[in-house]
């Protein structure tokens, strides 16, 4: 989830517009449409937040399993309670996997930002600061709130279109430098140890420069998929999954012209 800062936030140090971008389970639409869980509400909410324990989410996954297994074990059990009680605490577990899952993408994007770091302000967005967001539930906090917290990136706002509407923007001259620019620029990323795991056109930002001469800008946003250099066994591993990744390429220009 992406919220926009238009405000003045010079008091912090912070000059410009800027987005914070939460990893929030809650707004994790297309990670439960995947899972086939239920949409999150605010009685889903209420029963997280009493189920959880102290402990960070593998110790409250692992004691959660527990509970489903004990369900299991007597699956002609008719009792509706029982089976009640089984529901919730699948629901629960999947809550808790859901937001070890975005604490693992936030981790990857950090990381990813590190390894970017000569190329922020330029093609990638200025990743400005973390921040963590603490749910306050009506009843008394877990001492070790970890499943409870939201990790968050405040970065540098980039002005654009996204690269998926670039043939509505931009007459057809300029389709074949967008397309190399974005080319060059996938390059400069990968220099840095980074493989984007897909390009989605939604999330890379074009501009065109202003003044004499053309000038395109291209701003990739999102890296919390990615892969980096010691997710492959080799350099040679990752070299081929570059040359796959740019034959993939085609296909997706290909889909965004027409």
């Amino acid at each position: 989830m992406n919220i926009l800062f238009d405000t003045d936030l010079s008091f912090l140090g912070i000059q410009g517009k800027v987005v914070l971008k939460l990893f929030d389970r809650r707004h994790a639409a297309g990670l439960r449409l995947a899972s086939g869980a239920i949409p999150w509400s605010p009685a889903l909410e209420t029963r997280y937040a009493r189920m959880i324990m102290d402990g960070t989410p593998a110790v409250v996954q692992s004691h959660l399993i527990k509970r489903l297994k004990a369900f299991d074990s007597n699956p002609e059990d008719p009792r509706p309670m029982d089976r009640v009680a089984h529901e919730n605490c699948f629901q629960v577990f999947c809550e808790v996997a859901f937001c070890a899952k975005m604490r693992t993408l936030f981790e990857k994007e950090v990381e990813a930002y590190t390894l970017l770091q000569a190329l922020q302000g330029t093609v990638v967005p200025r990743l400005i600061a973390k921040v963590t967001v603490i749910e306050q539930p009506e009843f008394p906090r877990p001492t070790n709130p970890q499943c409870l917290e939201v990790p968050g990136l405040i970065f540098q706002y980039r002005d654009g279109f996204p690269l998926a509407e670039f043939p509505r923007h931009t007459p057809m001259k300029l389709w074949p430098a967008i397309v190399d620019e974005t080319t060059r620029t996938v390059c400069k990323i990968m220099d840095c140890g980074i493989l984007l795991h897909e390009l989605c056109p939604d999330k890379v930002l074009v501009k065109l420069g202003d003044g004499p001469g053309l000038r395109i800008e291209i701003c990739f946003l999102d890296f919390s998929k990615c892969k980096l250099l010691r997710d492959f066994e080799s350099e040679e591993e990752m070299r081929h999954a570059q040359v796959t990744y740019f034959q993939d390429l085609q296909p997706v220009f290909t889909y965004t012209l027409h």
